[in-house]
C-alpha cells in the first residue's frame, strides 16, 4: 500500500438510531436522542460511497445503531459495501439479539462471503430474546457470527461505563491526549464513528458536537455530505485526526479506563422516557 495512503482499523456506521431496547449507558446514546436519527437510503449509500473513495483501506467496516435490523434497507447496505470488498479486511452487522433476519437479508449476508460476521450483543434471556433463534439461523445459513456475553458472571469487559457526565475535566494538550491514550489501549484502539455523514474518533465526539457543548473543529470530523471538499482535502483531514489521536471532546470525557467503575449493561430506561435530560453537565 502506498505511503500516503489512508488505512483506518475500524468504523461503524450508524445507519439508525431507533431501537428495541433503552439502554441507560448506550455507548451511541441512542435513547438520548429525541427524535432519533433514522437515516435513507440515499443518505446511507453516499456515505458508503465517499468513505471508500477517501479511505484505501479500513480492517473493520460495521453498520450499526440503535438496531440496525430496523432498518429495512440493511440489505441495500450489505450490497453497496460488498461492491468495495477488497478494501476492508471484515464486513460487519451488530445487533442486539432483538430481531431476526428476514429471507432478503440472509441471503445478501450470504452474499458477503467469508469477510462477513454478524455480531451478536447478548444481554440475557429477558432482553435479548431472539438470541438462541439467531445463532441457529445463522449458523444453518453458514454465516458467521459471534456472540458477546453482557450477561451473567462473565461479562465482555467487565461491563459497562457511564460515559454521559459530559464535564471538562482536562485542560492541557499533554493531559488530553495522555488521558485519549489511555483509553484508546482499554478499547482496542481507534474506532472512527459515523453519524449523518459525520465521521467524528468517537459517538462521544459527535454527542458533544451535536449538543453544542464543543465547537465543531474542522481538523476534528469529516463531513462526507461536504460537497466543498474535494477527495484530497477530505483525506488530508482523515491524516489529521489519525496522527493527532485525540479531539477536544476527550477534555470532556471519563473516558474508558482499566479502573473506570463498571456496570451491568443493558439497565433499561423506563418507557416513558424522553431524551436527553439524563446529560450531565456539571
Amino acid at each position: 500500500m502506498a505511503l500516503d495512503s489512508v488505512t483506518l482499523l475500524r468504523v461503524g456506521i450508524i445507519i439508525t438510531h431507533r431501537c428495541t431496547l433503552r439502554c441507560k449507558l448506550c455507548g451511541s446514546y441512542s435513547p438520548y436522542y429525541n427524535p432519533k436519527p433514522h437515516f435513507t437510503k440515499e443518505q446511507i449509500i453516499t456515505t458508503i460511497d465517499k468513505f471508500f473513495s477517501v479511505v484505501d483501506h479500513v480492517g473493520d467496516i460495521s453498520f450499526s445503531g440503535g438496531e440496525p435490523l430496523l432498518h429495512h434497507d440493511l440489505p441495500i447496505f450489505l450490497e453497496r459495501a460488498r461492491k468495495y470488498s477488497s478494501k476492508y479486511d471484515r464486513l460487519l452487522v451488530l445487533t442486539n439479539g432483538t430481531m431476526l433476519p428476514d429471507d432478503l437479508l440472509l441471503n445478501e449476508m450470504k452474499k458477503c462471503g467469508e469477510k462477513f460476521q454478524v455480531n451478536i450483543s447478548n444481554y440475557g434471556n429477558d432482553k435479548s430474546i431472539y438470541c438462541d433463534n439467531l445463532k441457529n439461523i445463522l449458523a444453518e445459513n453458514q454465516i458467521k457470527y459471534r456472540e458477546i456475553s453482557y450477561s451473567g458472571d462473565k461479562l465482555f469487559c467487565d461491563g459497562w461505563v457511564d460515559l454521559r457526565r459530559h464535564v471538562q475535566k482536562y485542560f492541557t494538550e499533554d493531559e488530553i491526549k495522555n488521558h485519549a491514550q489511555m483509553c484508546l489501549k482499554q478499547t482496542g484502539g481507534q474506532c472512527f464513528i459515523i453519524t449523518g455523514g459525520e465521521m467524528h474518533n468517537c459517538a462521544r465526539s459527535y454527542r458533544r458536537t451535536y449538543l453544542g457543548l464543543i465547537p465543531k473543529n474542522p481538523d476534528e470530523f469529516v463531513d462526507f455530505y461536504d460537497t466543498s471538499k474535494s477527495i484530497e482535502e477530505l483525506r488530508n483531514i482523515v491524516k489529521k485526526m489519525i496522527s493527532k489521536g485525540f479531539t477536544t471532546s476527550c477534555a470532556y470525557c471519563d473516558g474508558v479506563l482499566p479502573d473506570s467503575k463498571r456496570y451491568v449493561p443493558a439497565e433499561q430506561l423506563p418507557a416513558n422516557f424522553s431524551g436527553q435530560e439524563e446529560d450531565t453537565f456539571e
